[in-house]
Order: C-alpha cells, then structure tokens, then sequence
C-alpha cells in the first residue's frame, strides 16, 4: 500500500515539476485539493552526488515565514517516511475500512505537526524508502556517513528554499534515527552558520570559501561584488570583511608566533552553543628569536 501512495506523490493529478520537485495538489483518496502545500522530489549528496535521497516537504499550516523547519528521520534504520507521513505526525491520516475509487480514504489529522511546523519527511540514510544510488560503491553506509549526507542534504535544501533560512531548525526523528542523530552534532554546528553566511550555489560562486581578489575590482556577481567569499541572503557584509581580516591576522600570527594553553584541559561549556570556559586563554612566545 505505501508503494501505492508514493505513486500519488510522484504522479498526482494538477502537480508542477520544477527539476527534481514536484508540488503535488491532489490526493487520490482525498475529497478534494489538499489544503496545504506538499512538495515531494529527490537531492544528490556525496561523492558525485551518487546517492539520491527522497523527501516529501509540508510547510507549516500555520505560519511557515516564522515556524520552525523540522527534519523528521524514520527509525530502522530502512523504514520508509510514508509511516510518519500516515500514522505518526503527518497532516493526513488513512481511514480504516473507507474507500474512495478503490483507494483507501484520507483525512486530515487534526494533531499533525505540519499545524505548527513546516516538515520535511526524509527517507535516509541510502537506499531507505524510495531512496537510491547510481553506483553500487554508494550503497555502502553507516551511522557517521548517514549523518554526513543528511547535513549536505539540509544544505542543499535549505540553498534550494532560501525563505526558510531565517527560521529556527530541529532535526529529530524516532527510535534508530537517535544513533546517527547524536552522530550529527558537530556537522550541524558548521551547517548553522555557513547556511546563514555563505551561497554553496556554485553557478554563482564556483568556489565560495576561497578568497578571489578580482571580486574587488567589481567582477563579482551583482550585489555581492566587493564581498571576498561567497555570498547569500541575509549576509552580513562587515562580517566578511572581518572574516578576511581575522585570516590575514591568524596567517601572521601562525607565521611569527608559537603559543601554548595556559589552560591544558580547558572544559567545553554548551548553552546551547559550544565554548571554551574561560575563553582558550594562550602565551605567545615568538617563532625567531
């Protein structure tokens, strides 16, 4: 039965296509339009982006310019999103014994958690659900490698809908799911700042972390020219010029400078994000005597 539901995603009736995503507008099943916005398709990660992940996208009933963006990974690991999208938190619910055409009928769920959230249903890590690879060295994975590709795949899809940038982001799941989400910590710290800061699209910026000096000189791609890395939505010019002043200051004081810890087991303190407890207090001693 899942397998004929995502049918339905991929098919439906009155849908646009837009590259590799697809808005779908009716249900079979469903009495009508849906009354929310369902977006399903797939993003490449990895290597050559051979591994293809599947998502069905709901944004939020409520107010989805300010609600959270949640990323809600199904247990397993291998069990598909179709089973949070029905049964757990999504906004339609199959009703036992009704059909409609021969297609079991659909309701909507007044407790879905799209009411206050807008929510991505991911089918990962490779080959879960709908899922693939393109090359069989690509099917191979693990906890770390899947909370690697479900950060890119956060990356991508937040580069991809830039209006959701602002709003606040969970990434959580059920059962199995917990394995490789505590795996994704660190990856999701670099994901919260280079999200804000830095435009991965590379038909704009080939290479958005290297700093191009003829972007000085007015051959950067309009508003963004005189900015030395990559720019994005609600970037903050003066942070990247500080971002280049604080890398000319490390190279000089890598250069001429050795130094030390005064505090050797300096404690990590997270509220909520990570920082030294006393600040990472060094001595500096000079390189040439």
């Amino acid at each position: 039965m899942y397998k004929w539901f995502l049918l339905i995603l991929l098919w439906a009736a009155s849908s646009s296509l837009i590259a590799s995503q697809t808005i779908v507008k009716m249900l079979p099943g469903y009495p009508g339009p849906l009354p929310f916005k369902l977006e399903s398709g797939y993003i490449g990660v990895g290597e050559d982006e051979a591994v293809q992940l599947f998502y069905f996208f709901v944004e939020s009933e409520g107010n989805p310019e300010v609600d959270p963006l949640i990323i809600w990974l199904a247990g397993g690991p291998g069990c598909s999103n179709l089973h949070a999208f029905f049964f757990e938190i999504g906004p339609l619910k199959i009703v036992n014994g009704n059909f409609i055409d021969d297609v079991p009928a659909l309701q909507v769920d007044p407790n879905s958690w799209t009411k206050l959230a807008n929510i991505i249903y991911l089918d990962g890590p490779t080959l879960t659900g709908y899922s693939y690879t393109t090359t069989s060295e690509a099917a191979r994975s693990s906890d770390t490698l899947s909370a690697s590709q479900t950060t890119e795949f956060i990356r991508k899809f937040v580069r991809d809908h830039p209006r959701f940038l602002k709003n606040p982001l969970y990434v959580t799941g059920i059962s199995y799911s917990g394995f490789y989400l505590s795996s994704n910590g660190s990856s999701m710290f670099q994901l919260y700042w280079s999200a804000l800061s830095t435009h991965k699209n590379p038909e704009v910026f080939p290479e958005p972390e290297k700093l191009d000096p003829s972007r000085f000189d007015g051959k950067g791609p309009v508003p963004y020219t005189f900015i030395p890395f990559g720019g994005g939505p609600r970037m903050c010019p003066g942070r990247e010029y500080a971002r280049l002043e604080i890398l000319v200051f490390m190279h000089h004081l890598v250069i001429k400078y050795k130094w030390q810890k005064v505090i050797p087991n300096e404690q990590i303190i997270v509220n909520p994000m990570p920082k030294l407890a006393e600040g990472l207090p060094v001595r500096l001693y000079p390189r040439y005597a």
